[in-house]
């Protein structure tokens, strides 16, 4: 099942906020995103506008994303169900991830085993 917008945002999202990604560090091309979480460009094109949206990258054409600075003023969220949300999203989206490397390393195995001689 292919991740949607919303999904790889949030997990992009979560990302930047715990430091993986830090403000002036540039994300891997959309290409590479999409490959490592199994999910379209144009879908991962479609989450970097998200995050622009929010002020989290600054997005330019050719050039890549690039995480931000956080605003001034900025607060963290006290929304312990919207952080449990947020966190579970992430979860589902590297369970959906595996999912996909495992059936494509079992795809792999199968292949081999056909060419090995009876």
């Amino acid at each position: 099942m292919a991740l949607d917008r919303s999904e790889i945002a949030a997990q992009l999202r979560r990302q930047i906020t715990l430091g993986h990604y830090k403000p002036g560090d540039k994300l891997p091309s959309q290409r590479t995103l999409a490959a490592d979480l199994g999910a379209a460009p144009n879908t991962v094109g479609e989450a970097l506008k998200i995050l622009a949206g929010e002020g989290l990258l600054q997005v330019r054409p050719k050039s890549g994303a690039t995480v931000m600075e956080p605003a001034s003023g900025e607060r963290q969220s006290t929304d312990p169900v919207a952080d449990a949300r947020e966190a579970l999203t992430e979860i589902q989206v590297g369970l959906r991830a595996a999912r996909s490397h495992l059936n494509a390393l079992d795809r792999q195995v199968s292949e081999a085993l056909e060419r090995l001689p009876r």
